[in-house]
């Protein structure tokens, strides 16, 4: 991106969210990464059902 074309991505809304997702999609692509294990995630699982 040119430094317009990145300041004009920049004035988007949700641009910083998108730059978040790419980064972790980036991070994500790591084959050697350590993971938590399934019940690291449950507490925040069962709080995003219950609403």
């Amino acid at each position: 991106m040119t430094p317009e074309q990145a300041a004009e991505f920049a004035a988007l809304p949700g641009a910083a969210d998108a730059v978040a997702v790419r980064r972790w999609d980036e991070e994500a692509k790591d084959p050697d990464a350590v993971t938590p294990p399934f019940e690291h995630f449950l507490p925040l699982l069962t709080a995003l059902l219950r609403g």
